[in-house]
C-alpha cells in the first residue's frame, strides 16, 4: 500500500476516532484530559491499522481497524479508571467546591472550608478533603477511597460490555 493511500485512509477515518473516543468518555463522564488522551491513543492505533490494511480483502477499512482502535481506546481506558476512579456524586461535588473557591478567592482556607460546609451541608472535615481534592490534578485511587461511598465508582461491568460490543458504522457513531 502507498504513503498517499495510507494518508488517506487515516484522513477518513478521522472523525469516526474521534466520535468513538467522544463515546467512550461520555459513557464513563470522564474529563476533557481523558477524553483527549483517548482520541490519542485511538489517533495512534488508526495510524498502526493503517499500515497492516490490505486494500484487496474486500473489507472496507473502518471495519478492519475499529476492532483495533477501539481495543487500544478501552486498554487506556482501564488505566485512566485506575488512575482516577471518583464516583459521578463526588465528582459533581469537587466541580461545586472549584466553583465556591474560585467566586471566594480572597477568602483564607479556613473561611473556604466554613463556606463550603454551609452551602454543600456537610462537615468541616468533609469539606476540608473536598477541597484538598479539589486541588489536584490526578490522584491514585487510594487517596479516593475514603470519598466513595456505597461503590458509586465506575464498574468493569461497563468496560467489558464496551468490549464485547461490535463496532457501530461511521454513520451511527457520528449521531
Amino acid at each position: 500500500m502507498t504513503k498517499n493511500t495510507n494518508e488517506q485512509l487515516i484522513q477518513d477515518n478521522y472523525r469516526n476516532v474521534y466520535a468513538l473516543a467522544h463515546s467512550l468518555a461520555k459513557s464513563y463522564n470522564l474529563a476533557f484530559e481523558a477524553f483527549e488522551d483517548l482520541q490519542k491513543v485511538g489517533y495512534i492505533s488508526l495510524i498502526e491499522q493503517s499500515k497492516t490494511f490490505d486494500e484487496n480483502s474486500g473489507v472496507p477499512f473502518w471495519t478492519y481497524a475499529c476492532k483495533g482502535v477501539k481495543l487500544k481506546m478501552l486498554e487506556e481506558l482501564r488505566f485512566i479508571l485506575d488512575t482516577v476512579s471518583i464516583s459521578p456524586y463526588l465528582n459533581k461535588q469537587i466541580g461545586k467546591v472549584r466553583k465556591i473557591v474560585s467566586a471566594n478567592a480572597e477568602s483564607n482556607t479556613s473561611e473556604l472550608i466554613e463556606i463550603v460546609s454551609q452551602i454543600l451541608k456537610i462537615s468541616a472535615d468533609k469539606s476540608e478533603e473536598l477541597l484538598i481534592l479539589s486541588t489536584k490534578e490526578k490522584t491514585s485511587i487510594d487517596e479516593y477511597q475514603s470519598m466513595l461511598e456505597s461503590g458509586e465508582g465506575m464498574q468493569d461491568d461497563k468496560l467489558e460490555d464496551m468490549l464485547k460490543s461490535d463496532c457501530l458504522n461511521p454513520e451511527d457513531l457520528m449521531l
